[in-house]
């Protein structure tokens, strides 16, 4: 099958889909979390095929995006408090900040590309991108609500 993302013919890849249409009212999700959304009027499934690869890449994108804004915001929280204490920092202790800072990134990174593996988030991760693939064609013909598959709104 051709990946919708990559244009290549593979047979290693999985399809994915995801639900769109036209906002009115609120929704919930189908395991009752609220959502700040609207009821999709329509609910049509657009399904689309993605090799493995794109989204295996997608996954490790995100990881990369995460653990950057932890490790800025953990740095910012570390250095808030030594600042905010008055203390001045020598270069050792510096050096101690950014390596905490560093860390936690690194775990973040490794906490989720660990996850990828499991099907649950291949699936949710794969439906993502779809929606993005698709999304500005599908805005340009006017709808406006995007769901992936395991968050298919009901009106209640």
């Amino acid at each position: 099958m051709k990946c919708a993302k990559c244009s290549e013919e593979t047979n290693e890849g999985s399809t994915y889909g995801f639900y769109y249409g036209y906002s009115k009212g609120e929704i919930k999700s189908r395991n009752h979390k609220l959502i700040t959304a609207f009821y999709s009027v329509s609910q049509d499934l657009r399904e689309v095929f993605l090799c493995h690869r794109c989204v295996d890449q997608f996954i490790e994108h995100r990881a990369r995006i995460f653990a950057i804004v932890g490790f800025f915001v953990m740095l910012f929280i570390i250095l808030s408090f030594v600042t905010y204490g008055g203390n001045n920092l020598s270069v050792l202790e510096a050096g101690i900040v950014f390596l905490i800072a560093l860390i936690v990134g690194v775990i973040l990174f490794f906490a989720i590309l660990s996850g990828k593996k499991e099907p649950k988030q291949r699936e949710d991760e794969g439906d993502r991108l779809a929606i993005k693939i698709h999304k500005s064609e599908l805005m340009r013909q006017g709808f406006d609500s995007f769901f992936i598959r395991s968050e298919r709104p009901y009106k209640f």
